[in-house]
């Protein structure tokens, strides 16, 4: 069995990552502080946004349908209620590694009831 560091090692080895909940208005905007770490440190990074056509100057995707080519993983920066619905999309894409970004407020951390969980998970 893998250490916890060797597990997050092997996570972050790869490369291509979109960054959903990246804001036309960086400023305060926790997705778009990751976004610009994840460049800076050679990550080629996505920014996805359905109502942006760009941000941080780059071509910003309105869906993970929309990067192009394979991703590595994803990273899930929004609202709880909008990352219920990437979740279901990244399982019909087949991406099996998300990272989901803790954000702000009362309802960033909550537990779904397990019939809803049973029905999101992969086989």
């Amino acid at each position: 069995m893998s250490t916890m560091k060797q597990a997050a090692a092997d996570f972050l080895a790869g490369k291509r990552v979109p960054v959903t909940g990246v804001s036309r208005k960086p400023q305060g905007h926790g997705s778009n502080a990751v976004y610009q770490r994840l460049r800076q440190r050679g990550y080629e990074v996505f920014a996805v946004n359905p109502n942006a056509d760009q941000v941080e100057g780059d071509t910003c995707y309105h869906d993970l349908r929309s990067v192009p080519g394979d991703v590595d993983w994803v990273l899930i920066g929004t609202k709880p209620e909008t990352a219920e619905d990437i979740m279901r999309e990244c399982a019909e894409l087949g991406i099996k590694r998300v990272w989901m970004h803790r954000g702000p407020g009362p309802a960033a951390c909550r537990i779904r009831p397990p019939s809803m969980a049973a029905s999101t998970a992969s086989p």
